[in-house]
């Protein structure tokens, strides 16, 4: 009888670990990416974003965000001060090829609240997109829509 089971499992173990199995692959966008945001009026905000999981409504990645250069900074539009944010970007689908996202900032974070990405890979390192919030949230009808680029670092 031992003999017998030992043969089953053998052959259960060599038909169930078959390489004809397709491999499941990791979606593109996962992984780190840094780059920029060009906010017209306030600069270049610096990005790194790590995206770790792609599930509908769930946290798909952590932004952190900093605006250090303030020499395009127009401070009758913005109060021109050096800040960091950082953030949590949560997963809503797709469109097409495009990645889409809500991104919700810390409590107590100087960035926007909330804010909805669209981003698509141009190559396997390049990641590019918009950005679009309100700009101020007692008038959502204003929106403010900038240009992000990430590359994989």
């Amino acid at each position: 009888m031992k003999l017998f089971l030992f043969f089953f499992l053998m052959t259960f173990l060599t038909f169930s670990c078959s390489s004809d199995d397709d491999p499941v692959e990791a979606d593109p966008i996962l992984g780190t990416w840094v780059g920029g945001s060009d906010q017209v009026g306030l600069g270049t905000i610096e990005i790194e974003l790590s995206i770790t999981t792609l599930m509908v409504d769930a946290e798909a990645g952590r932004l952190s965000s900093a605006l250090r250069d303030l020499s395009t900074c127009d401070p009758e539009i913005f109060v021109c001060e050096a800040f960091t944010c950082d953030a949590d970007w949560i997963y809503e689908g797709r469109r097409g090829a495009s990645y889409l996202f809500t991104e919700i900032a810390d409590p107590g974070s100087p960035c926007v609240d909330r804010a909805d990405i669209e981003v698509s890979l141009v190559d396997d390192n390049t990641l590019r997109g918009t950005v679009s919030f309100d700009i101020d949230p007692d008038e959502p009808v204003v929106i403010e829509t900038n240009q992000i680029t990430l590359i994989r670092k």
